[in-house]
């Protein structure tokens, strides 16, 4: 970062100051990894589930039919009675 400051180069110095105030942050990124990824894929199945599910009156058959489809993939092929 000392180096792109130092550079003269108003996009490499205007980068540095960037990381230089986010820095505590993007070290906190690289010790621990965590995103929003597995949120936003459950957020677009209920998503595409609601689609699926248009002009049902039974809200707890749709509210079921989240909880059958948010288990485990080995789970989903099973026949309940």
């Amino acid at each position: 970062m000392q180096a792109g400051l130092e550079s003269g180069i108003p996009a490499l110095v205007k980068f540095a100051r960037q990381k230089q105030k986010r820095i505590k942050g993007l070290a906190a990124h690289a010790l621990y990894p965590i995103h929003t990824g597995k949120l936003e894929g459950f957020n677009n199945k209920i998503k595409v589930l609601k689609r699926i599910g248009y002009g049902y009156r039974n809200m707890d058959y749709f509210f079921t039919l989240i909880r059958f489809h948010s288990l485990p993939k080995n789970y989903s092929s099973l026949k309940f009675p």
